[in-house]
């Protein structure tokens, strides 16, 4: 994929020789970088292993007095009004720009390129990340309560950034939080310039690394020669899956663990914790790559599928596209710290042709782990000698501060390169440093970073250096505070992706089995179904049966056990059809004797009489009422189940209104009305008003001076302290649907209502 596209580009991307005037000297020639190449590069996964590249630097937003205020901390005060962020000296480029604090992204920002007096670009954070070209998702995004944006900005001179000054209000409101990370270009290089509006080639190119990770389209394989090795990894022993002769690159490697042999979900999850994965290079006589082969792919707390640019699992199989170049040979091991034996599938895309640069890597991935007897240190991601690039990291947090909440969080990353005696990497929160904030949103899989898992009070999160090359020449350390003050009683564990000039042992601590593994969460007895949301958010309903049936075998005597089996058939009618799973639907009625289960049953099968025939799904914990073309459908207020309602609804244009009144934070409502035609939920894009006057739920309404509510959107639902929902068997919905709610200061009236309106047509 991407050979061919520089093949089609090569004129576009290939640097250019210019002079300042005809017959100058040798040293005045220089190499000039284009903004096209440096686009590109997002889309060149063969990259994250080159140790050539300039290494980024961050500038951020963190307390200088040590403490855990990372906001509205500047580098200078700029003019009247403003702040100034940052003030870089070129040639360079930045590479990532982070944010969070303001008002619904309508802060200001200013950028001024190369000395100008008037700023190229001049507008909102908002704009800048997400809501204005050349900055559009997927590259710049709102997600998560934070804003981003992984466009290149490139300055030949100086590129000075601004914003609207924060610590305005009361309680130092807005807090600005941000990270800005950058890169200069070596000496004898120089670059064009960030301009407005953006070249034809810009665009292009901007357009098609959108598409490129908007489709995941990641194939690596090209010609590669694939090796599929089908072996068994014996209990307690260590099977050498693979091994290849150099030269040549890894480009992709997959394993398929076929744990169907496993009776129990709960012995699954294990094996994926007691199988390790081993990587030597070069008959090194040591692994550099040695971590659990879950963990690896940020399956902690059970399977969960995905796709990103360098890490993911499809249909049981995990695969990595890390660029793994070698020298003289490579060997894949297994080994099996489990009671079972395994059957598990190889398979290896190997570049034999592909001669490794002086300037290419050796891959290398080692796992570590802390627990509350680390209070007092922090935990370590990475710590190397030599020269080398850390490439990003999976990292789980487990907190057993109950009483705190998520302030593990709090915790903020340092890295410490070379022979830096301070860290030069400073950050502002651990949500931060994975592009989130303010303790994150909901599950998302993203190219660069990703949050795979989330239940109070545990997260698993992920992060790639692919355009900042975090690059050291004699070592690094990589830190994570265990929450302020290093005082968090939780457990943390992490695997670190990093490339070393010569194949040297894995930063790992792999001990027994047991002591890897974190002590069950006393709240897990309440998460489940928001476990089972997070697995549908990223598609994932294989991981979400296997989440309840782990649950099932725990909860021996859960009163809701008739409904989660129900919601499996539901599961089973996702992937066969409801005509498949009709008869299992009928049997199940003709045995079961739970009336709840027995309703949700039946609901379905009234569903799928009738192709007119709809479902509201409605979930709140305000009072909430629900209006279809001026006819009221449901009323709710519960925060601890879905309320469903059946209707009869024609093809056509239709008005959905709903009134909800004023609550305390954390306050939502949801609904997914489910169609044959497909269901229509809430969203951020549905317009609202405070107590409108009356007839605001009939069609013909003008609400055209509403506007769309905007922001970030909610946690979950369910948010914290509303951990508990009630099973049922309707799949999608909840997870699918958006909670809303209006900005906190923006209700005039707390005695009021707030108004949703949005215009459905069903076909």
């Amino acid at each position: 994929m991407k050979r061919v596209y520089k093949n089609l580009r090569i004129g576009v991307m290939t640097a250019v020789i210019i002079s300042s005037a005809a017959g100058c000297s040798r040293s005045s020639v220089k190499v000039r970088r284009s903004w096209v190449e440096l686009i590109d590069r997002l889309a060149d996964i063969e990259a994250v292993c080159r140790l050539d590249e300039q290494p980024t630097h961050l500038i951020s937003s963190y307390d200088r007095s040590g403490k855990n205020e990372d906001y509205n901390n500047f580098e200078k005060e700029g003019p009247v009004g403003w702040d100034e962020l940052a003030d870089i000296r070129g040639p360079g480029y930045i590479s990532r720009f982070w944010f969070t604090g303001a008002d619904d992204g309508h802060h200001k920002l200013r950028i001024y390129i190369d000395g100008a007096r008037q700023p190229v670009f001049d507008g909102t954070i908002g704009e800048f990340c997400g809501g204005q070209a050349p900055f559009i998702a997927p590259l710049a995004v709102t997600e998560s309560f934070g804003w981003y944006t992984y466009v290149p900005i490139p300055f030949r001179k100086r590129i000075i950034i601004r914003v609207q000054e924060g610590n305005t209000r009361e309680g130092n409101w807005p807090r600005i939080f941000y990270q800005i990370n950058y890169s200069r270009l070596p000496e004898g290089e120089t670059v064009e310039s960030f301009s407005l509006p953006v070249p034809d080639a810009v665009q292009e190119a901007l357009k098609w690394v959108g598409e490129v990770w908007q489709r995941d389209d990641f194939d690596v394989t090209g010609d590669c020669s694939i090796k599929t090795i089908q072996t068994h990894v014996e209990a307690g022993q260590t099977t050498e899956a693979l091994a290849l002769p150099g030269p040549g690159m890894i480009r992709e490697l997959g394993l398929t663990p076929d744990l169907s042999g496993i009776s129990s979900a709960r012995e699954r999850r294990a094996m994926l914790h007691n199988l390790v994965l081993r990587i030597e290079w070069d008959d090194s006589g040591s692994d550099s790559v040695a971590s659990p082969l879950g963990e690896f792919y940020g399956s902690f707390h059970g399977p969960v599928q995905y796709e990103s640019m360098f890490l993911g699992m499809k249909d049981g199989t995990y695969f990595t596209r890390f660029p793994m170049p070698f020298r003289q040979s490579a060997r894949i091991r297994l080994e099996n710290r489990g009671a079972h034996t395994v059957p598990v599938s190889v398979r290896a895309a190997c570049d034999e042709s592909y001669v490794p640069k002086v300037s290419d890597g050796y891959f290398h991935a080692g796992w570590h782990s802390t627990s509350p007897n680390d209070i007092g240190r922090p935990h370590p991601i990475l710590r190397a000698k030599g020269h080398g690039r850390f490439a990003g990291t999976m990292l789980s947090v487990v907190s057993l501060d109950q009483q705190q909440g998520w302030w593990i969080l709090e915790g903020d990353e340092t890295i410490r390169l070379d022979d830096e005696t301070i860290p030069g990497w400073k950050g502002t929160g651990l949500e931060d440093y994975f592009n989130g904030a303010w303790y994150y949103q909901n599950p998302i899989a993203c190219p660069l970073s990703g949050l795979l898992f989330k239940a109070p009070y545990r997260t698993v999160q992920y992060r790639m250096h692919q355009p900042d090359p975090v690059q050291f020449a004699s070592g690094v350390e990589m830190l994570f505070e265990r929450g302020p003050d290093h005082a968090s009683s939780g457990w943390l564990e992490s695997v670190a992706y990093y490339y070393m000039a010569r194949p040297q042992t894995a930063f790992s601590m792999l001990n027994s089995a047991l002591s890897r593994i974190p002590p069950e969460d006393p709240l897990a007895k309440m998460t489940l179904m928001i476990e089972v949301l997070n697995a549908e958010r990223l598609g994932d309903h294989a991981g979400a049966e296997e989440i309840i049936d782990a649950y099932l075998e725990a909860q021996e005597d859960f009163p809701f056990a008739p409904v989660l089996q129900a919601r499996k058939l539901a599961y089973r009618e996702k992937r066969e059809g409801f005509a498949a799973v009709k008869p299992a639907y009928e049997a199940f009625l003709a045995t079961e004797t739970n009336e709840m289960a027995r309703k949700q049953v039946e609901d379905i099968l009234w569903y799928n009489e009738d192709p007119q025939r709809a479902l509201l799904g409605l979930y709140c914990n305000t009072p909430v009422r629900v209006f279809l073309d001026g006819r009221l459908l449901a009323e709710s207020r519960h925060p601890d189940k879905m309320s469903i309602e059946r209707l009869t609804i024609d093809p056509g244009e239709h008005q959905l209104a709903i009134q909800a009144k004023w609550g305390p934070y954390p306050k939502w409502v949801q609904i997914c009305l489910r169609t044959h035609k497909g269901d229509f939920i809430t969203s951020r894009d549905w317009k609202h008003a405070y107590d409108p006057p009356g007839g605001w739920s009939a069609v013909k309404y003008d609400d055209s001076t509403w506007i769309p509510l905007g922001g970030t959107g909610l946690k979950g639902p369910p948010e914290t302290p509303y951990i508990w929902v009630e099973p049922n068997i309707y799949i999608d919905m909840q997870s699918v649907a958006e909670g809303l709610r209006p900005r906190e200061e923006a209700w005039p009236d707390k005695n009021g209502f707030v108004v949703y309106r949005k215009k459905i047509t069903v076909q």
